[in-house]
């Protein structure tokens, strides 16, 4: 997910700044229209709160998310293993939750 190919598609639709140096100056980073502003400006435009935060334990699923997601940023799995992992998690710990779900109160993305 640090690597080359996948950085450069950050440059490229621009949801976040890329980590890889060679994608942040690559002429696809710089050239507009970038692809993904839309997504910048749908939350500055929503600032309702649409994540897992705040919940009673999410400092416990934060903190392991961060752990089995970092396999896949170092390559130690594909990108697919990675995110199946952190989906497992979080499943699993928000079945064990006791208090008021996440909830989204309507449709983020248009």
């Amino acid at each position: 997910m640090a690597g080359e190919e996948y950085q450069g598609r950050v440059g490229i639709a621009r949801e976040h700044m890329p980590v890889y140096k060679a994608a942040i100056g690559a002429p696809d980073s710089l050239a507009p229209p970038p692809e993904g502003m839309k997504w910048l400006k749908t939350y500055a435009d929503r600032p309702d709160n649409r994540g897992l935060f705040p919940f009673g334990t999410w400092t416990e699923w934060w903190t392991r998310h961060q752990q089995i997601g970092m396999a896949g940023w170092v390559g130690k799995q594909t990108p697919e293993e990675s995110l199946e992992a952190c989906q497992t998690w979080g499943v699993e710990h928000l079945a064990k939750y006791e208090g008021p779900k996440p909830f989204v109160r309507e449709t983020v993305y248009p």
